[in-house]
């Protein structure tokens, strides 16, 4: 695994102290859900944590405009979705990322978590109806803003296949 992976899959397991879904799954490391691509790593001996993401790039250079990971976790007995957002280095961080789903009001905030020298990650630990609108939404605007820039950086994320990927995740 590269180390800007290794980096983001950190940022993911240290965003919000959580324990693993239930049941960590049997889906393939590398499968593909619409969009959205399951990714696991074994933190511990005899644990894999799964999750699925997706990364968009600049066209024009190929660097990481963002990745939305997703995973399942259960939170004081309660089974929730955690939302990260890993983005590239120099965000003012003053100013949250947000997302909205379309067919909703209003943006979201998500919590800058920890910036390293290769991206800076920032999570949601979702409730219930927000989990739901992500499930029936086709389309979700994210938008994060860097030092250098005066006005936010907003992109879409795909939600083709988020369903059956979160689906996946706690077969």
């Amino acid at each position: 695994m590269t180390s800007l992976k290794r980096v983001l899959f950190a940022g993911l397991l240290a965003a919000v102290p959580v324990l693993p879904a239930a049941a960590q799954t049997p889906v393939a490391n590398g499968a593909s859900f619409g969009d959205w691509q399951v990714i696991c790593e074994a933190p511990a001996m005899n644990q894999t944590v799964c999750a699925i993401k997706q990364t968009l790039t600049f066209r024009e250079t190929g660097a990481l405009l963002g990745e939305v990971v997703l995973r399942e976790v259960t939170v004081e007995g309660e089974q929730r979705t955690l939302m990260v957002l890993n983005t590239p280095t120099g965000m003012f961080l003053p100013i949250t990322p947000g997302y909205r789903i379309d067919g909703t009001e209003g943006t979201l905030p998500l919590q800058w978590r920890t910036c390293s020298d290769r991206a800076c990650s920032a999570s949601r630990l979702l409730t219930a109806d927000e989990t739901a609108a992500l499930r029936r939404g086709v389309r979700m605007i994210i938008g994060y803003r860097p030092v250098n820039r005066e006005e936010a950086v907003l992109f879409n994320v795909s939600l083709k296949g988020v369903t059956a990927g979160l689906n996946a995740l706690t077969q």
